[in-house]
């Protein structure tokens, strides 16, 4: 992506039994898509809430994500992704996008 001048706002992987994952946020979609395409990767898009960059203060958003399950918000995933050391990103997948914006909006 890099070599097609794509940037990435944050970038995570994780391996299960499917294999490695690359996790993406990105505001050039539609240019990710065609670039992962043409070299052969699978791939599937979601949207995700991404609240940035903040404060890197894991033990804070680990409290604000218990108090969305709390609320009954299904957190699907989530991951913070590092900006510099002291500012994240916090990548939030999730079906309910605007329970998670309304208390996003209230932190």
């Amino acid at each position: 992506l890099a070599d097609h001048h794509l940037p990435t706002l944050t970038r995570s992987c994780r391996a299960d039994e499917d294999g490695l994952q690359i996790l993406l946020t990105s505001n050039h979609v539609p240019e990710v898509l065609q670039v992962l395409d043409a070299a052969g990767y699978l791939y599937e898009t979601q949207p995700v809430i991404l609240v940035g960059p903040t404060p890197y203060r894991p033990g804070l958003i680990a409290r604000w994500l218990t108090g969305l399950r709390q609320q009954g918000v299904d957190v699907q995933f989530s991951y913070l992704s590092s900006v510099t050391s002291d500012l994240c990103f916090l990548v939030v997948g999730t079906a309910n996008h605007e329970q998670v914006l309304e208390a996003a909006a209230a932190a």
